[in-house]
């Protein structure tokens, strides 16, 4: 009879709990791309910090394993994460409220993604087979030349559609 108790008051719990809340879409769309803020050589410059610091990460079988690798860590971590974040989004119901933060979110999500899986992977295997410290410096400054203006492009449109989403739904929140 407890357990059953405890299963009703969990079960309550959940139905009570509604996850299409404003906060939730502005959580999962927008809060969620901070992690892109050391996008590109910085990124790079604080995976080759933790790989020299023993705390470079990938996901294996759903346990986190250290790694040397900056590929591994690319696509056993960073990959993973962000195809996490990315399905969370397309849960999200679309409504007319909702349908422009969600495609300008998926958008800046898709455009990182497509980097782990193309640019980062190659300056990666260019890390982690030594190829000469300029070689790789001239690379990272062509990639966050390219790149960086597009992202800061993506993230300011999902910013301008974020920050209205935010006001009209009463959710605080700033930009710095």
């Amino acid at each position: 009879m407890k357990k059953l108790s405890i299963f009703l008051i969990i079960s309550m719990l959940f139905q009570s709990c509604s996850f299409d809340t404003a906060e939730n879409y502005f959580d999962r769309t927008t809060l969620n791309t901070n992690k892109f803020r050391d996008f590109g050589n910085r990124k790079f410059k604080n995976m080759i910090a933790q790989r020299n610091g023993g705390m470079l990460y990938t996901i294996n079988n759903e346990n986190l394993i250290k790694t040397e690798s900056l590929q591994e860590n690319v696509t056993g971590y960073l990959l993973v994460d962000i195809e996490k974040d990315i399905k969370k989004i397309e849960a999200l119901k679309i409504t007319d409220d909702t349908k422009a933060l969600i495609e300008a979110s998926l958008k800046e999500f898709n455009f990182v993604k497509n980097k782990y899986e193309t640019d980062y992977l190659e300056i990666a295997k260019m890390i982690d087979e030594g190829v000469d410290t300029d070689k790789i410096n001239e690379t990272l400054l062509r990639f966050d030349e390219k790149n960086i203006p597009e992202l800061d492009a993506l993230h300011q449109e999902l910013m301008d559609i974020a920050m209205s989403y935010a006001k009209k739904n009463g959710i605080k929140a700033q930009t710095y």
